[in-house]
């Protein structure tokens, strides 16, 4: 059963795959509302995967669910391709079973998509899969937010072990946004308009507009709006084609050969 959408919520998206459900909500400060989604879930005990950068910067954050929900490890990553690794995947792995997760704990990653593969990867393989949640924390992890792909890589193969399994929860929190650096941002908004293109006209109009060529007022962008537009774009590629074997999820991988050659 779907949660009730709360007041401080602006958007939320229900995911409907095979193997999986997933809950999308888009809002601003919202700590609150993960406490009470945690809590009414009953999990015997809780593990975080926090990025490093984050956890830099907003450590209160962290603090805030230590105070408030049954967290056993907090388990800082690296944002780098170094820890989508089976030699950081290992270490994790041991942390969590010294910890005692169970079939009814959860694992919490926040920050980056890189935290996020890392402990969906986990989660679905974990006791044969367990409860993940995701906190997204940059804006390409929000705007291109986990549904239903997680994966590490292997030496020089990128994302090459991985699962279908999604977040059981995904809350997108654009206040975090308001700390990134104008670098950080314009990456998120590469696969902003990647999905705007995929879209419509109409759709990438609307980015433009907003977007302005020198990227003005960046704190000021309708952000909650602008992730649902994209998100929206992307849950229905997915659900279209859930197991990326009918072309249609392929349009999420659009450019991506490109970039990673520059």
């Amino acid at each position: 059963m779907f949660f009730k959408k709360p007041r401080n919520i602006k958007h939320s998206i229900k995911i409907k795959l095979p193997r999986h459900r997933q809950e999308i909500f888009i809002g601003r400060q919202v700590d609150d509302f993960v406490v009470e989604w945690v809590l009414s879930h009953h999990y015997s005990n809780t593990i975080i995967l926090v990025d490093t950068n984050f956890l830099k910067i907003n450590k209160r954050f962290i603090e805030f669910l230590s105070d408030k929900i049954k967290i056993s490890k907090i388990i800082p990553a690296k944002p780098t391709e170094e820890s989508k690794s089976f030699k950081f995947l290992n270490s994790t792995l041991e942390k969590c079973y010294a910890s005692g997760l169970g079939r009814k704990s959860c694992i919490m990653a926040i920050g980056g998509g890189i935290v996020g593969d890392i402990a969906g990867f986990l989660a679905s393989i974990y006791m044969r899969g367990i409860d993940f949640i995701f906190i997204p924390t940059t804006l390409m992890a929000q705007a291109d937010t986990i549904i239903n792909k997680v994966a590490i890589s292997y030496k020089l193969l990128k994302n090459i072990v991985g699962s279908f399994y999604s977040p059981i929860l995904t809350v997108c929190d654009v206040s975090f946004l308001d700390t990134l650096q104008k670098e950080e941002i314009s990456l998120g908004l590469s696969e902003i308009i990647k999905h705007s293109l995929l879209d419509s006209d109409k759709h990438f109009n609307y980015i433009k507009e907003i977007i302005g060529e020198k990227m003005q007022n960046q704190k000021q962008y309708p952000w909650e709006d602008i992730i649902y537009r994209s998100l929206a774009v992307k849950k229905h590629l997915v659900e279209k084609d859930p197991f990326d074997d009918s072309g249609f999820h392929k349009g999420l991988s659009y450019g991506r050969c490109f970039r990673n050659e520059i």
